[in-house]
């Protein structure tokens, strides 16, 4: 009987220490579309320009990648954008960056909730981050009455309706982001 109830007890630590190791990854910067999400992120460990192109063919040739672009970013660094469906998770593209030999810069992907600036000090998301607003007419203002998840639920659904109502609008806001 001790030999069961060691074994259980064996089991039961390395199960906690399996799923503790386990790290939820998401996207800082995720925009919704009608059809899905644009995601960006950097990563880290671009040889040239043809190494980056075949990693974005990877990601093309993936079906819930419906477009996407490589380029450098302002802050000079390997940045991809996806138009993906909302299946594609940052788990999903950090296992095709890892087959090219590449990962991500962890200052554009949280983990377990954290982003990690490059000064290497965990920072939760959402902390300190100050909210600003869109400037376009008629897009939804976030309002705030003290309930996160109700205003966070009903500003994305305000945000979504005007996405869906403004497309080309929305479009343009995407571009002019992008030049930032």
């Amino acid at each position: 009987m001790k030999h069961v109830a060691l074994f259980f007890v064996a089991s039961l630590m390395l199960s906690v220490a399996l799923y503790a190791q386990v790290d939820v990854l998401e996207f800082v910067q995720k925009k919704p579309t009608t059809e899905g999400q644009v995601v960006y992120f950097d990563v880290v460990g671009i040889h040239n320009q043809d190494h980056a192109n075949v990693i974005m063919e990877d990601f093309l040739d993936d079906p819930n990648v419906f477009s996407g672009r490589y380029f450098i970013s302002s802050a000079n660094k390997d940045r991809y954008q996806l138009n993906t469906n909302t299946q594609v998770s940052a788990a999903y593209v950090l296992s095709i960056l890892q087959r090219h030999g590449v990962d991500f810069d962890y200052t554009s992907v949280s983990r377990n909730g954290y982003v990690i600036p490059e000064d290497h000090t965990a920072v939760p998301v959402g902390s300190g981050a100050k909210r600003t607003d869109v400037n376009q007419e008629g897009f939804p203002k976030y309002k705030n009455t003290g309930n996160k998840l109700e205003d966070d639920r009903r500003y994305a659904e305000e945000k979504n309706k005007w996405i869906q109502e403004n497309p080309e609008q929305y479009e343009q806001l995407l571009k002019q982001g992008e030049k930032k």
